[in-house]
């Protein structure tokens, strides 16, 4: 009896769970950025753009690399925060999704600069416009 208590909590748990991150993945408005010459595209999710003090801006970043044909990996989702008055950047969370079917994550980073003429450069535009240096 206590086997099938034990499993209908961990079944219940793992539907609770499923139903939480389905409802996260759904309220995301993913907006396409661009894509770069290995054929992975970017996003921006513009509901999640929060502006912080000082010129942070914190927003969460999809790499959809399912196109390309020599990645191990199908998807990195990350957030992300910006310094827009030093034209900074760290990433806070980084989740690997592996073609194979694993998942992997990365340690938050330190603050680095942004590279002109990239990606990421088009990324900290989009967020950081003038308007939004606070």
């Amino acid at each position: 009896m206590k086997t099938l208590s034990v499993r209908s909590g961990v079944i219940l748990t793992a539907l609770m769970l499923g139903a939480i991150f389905y409802s996260i993945a759904a309220a995301a408005d993913w907006k396409y950025c661009c894509t770069n010459g290995l054929k992975d595209q970017y996003y921006l999710d513009r509901e999640s753009v929060v502006y912080l003090e000082k010129g942070i801006v914190r927003v969460w970043r999809k790499i959809d690399c399912r196109e390309s044909k020599d990645s191990k990996v199908d998807e990195f989702l990350e957030q992300i925060e910006y310094d827009c008055r030093q034209r900074m950047e760290r990433t806070l969370y980084s989740k690997i999704s592996y073609r194979e079917g694993g998942i992997g994550f990365l340690q938050e980073s330190k603050w680095g600069p942004i590279e002109p003429d990239t990606i990421f450069e088009s990324f900290f535009k989009a967020v950081c416009k003038e308007g939004n240096k606070r």
